[in-house]
């Protein structure tokens, strides 16, 4: 299977520290989305090692993804690896 990169960029009028602190609780970035779950996160205090389980569910579709945070610049940037698979559930 190819690697995927993805990149988004969103707005958030709030100081940078503020917002900052607040992703590196992995289950901090998906809450208020229905769609997505995160479990058994553990935060280490100098966030490279921070882990996550990243459930998804739409459209009667599942996606399991292990997500670890790989680089943190404090106050700049949070780069994690997300590996998993999805599944389509069959009928009949």
């Amino acid at each position: 299977m190819p690697d995927i990169d993805f990149t988004a960029t969103l707005s958030i009028h709030a100081p940078v520290h503020v917002v900052f602190e607040y992703c590196r609780d992995p289950r901090s970035i998906f809450a208020g989305d229905p769609t997505y779950k995160v479990t058994d996160a553990t935060v280490t205090p100098e966030g490279v090692g921070t882990r996550g389980h990243l459930v998804a569910k739409m459209l009667g579709l599942s996606e399991d993804v292990a997500i670890e945070y790989v680089e943190v610049v404090p106050d700049k940037r949070i780069v994690y690896e997300a590996n998993g698979r999805g599944e389509i559930p069959r009928h009949g």
